[in-house]
């Protein structure tokens, strides 16, 4: 099964749709209820069954500085498109960019290790204001999975990287 994390955002909203225009319906992560309207919003705008399509998705609620919420996130995924990350350029929010996206980005590189994840898609998430260094940590790579940076999206079964 797939997981796509930050489900709910820009780019995980329009992963969202072009996954069901393939009929593929993930397991998909979301922090707060009001937040699944945006990809309503999304369904709506270009599917004439979207009801169906949307009933479809498996929705689990996790947030990246919980451990055990993004676990349970886990359960039967063997794919993860990992879209979820926090951007800010103010000073004041350099420890909530550390904790979602360097801290929450580790916790799920060690899940997907810990549950013999096929393969793991990564956005890019932009630059850190304190180190100006980008998120994660470049050069991290685990020979067990394939990371890529994506600009277009393919499927989970794709051999491309972007």
């Amino acid at each position: 099964m797939i997981l796509v994390t930050g489900a709910t955002g820009f780019i995980g909203s329009h992963l969202m749709c072009h996954l069901a225009r393939k009929d593929i319906f993930p397991v998909a992560i979301f922090r707060y209820e009001l937040n699944k309207k945006k990809v309503w919003k999304q369904f709506l705008s270009q599917f004439a069954d979207a009801q169906e399509r949307f009933d479809k998705i498996t929705w689990r609620k996790a947030d990246f500085r919980d451990l055990p919420s993004l676990e349970a996130a886990f359960q039967g995924v063997s794919h993860v498109y990992h879209c979820a990350g926090y951007i800010s350029l103010a000073q004041r929010d350099v420890k909530k960019l550390l904790e979602i996206n360097e801290k929450g980005s580790a916790y799920l590189v060690d899940l997907c290790l810990s549950h013999s994840v096929k393969k793991l898609v990564w956005k890019s998430f932009g630059r850190n204001t304190s180190q100006n260094r980008i998120f994660p940590s470049e050069g991290v790579f685990y020979p067990q999975m394939v990371f890529i940076l994506f600009v277009g999206i393919g499927t989970p079964d794709s051999t491309a990287v972007h």
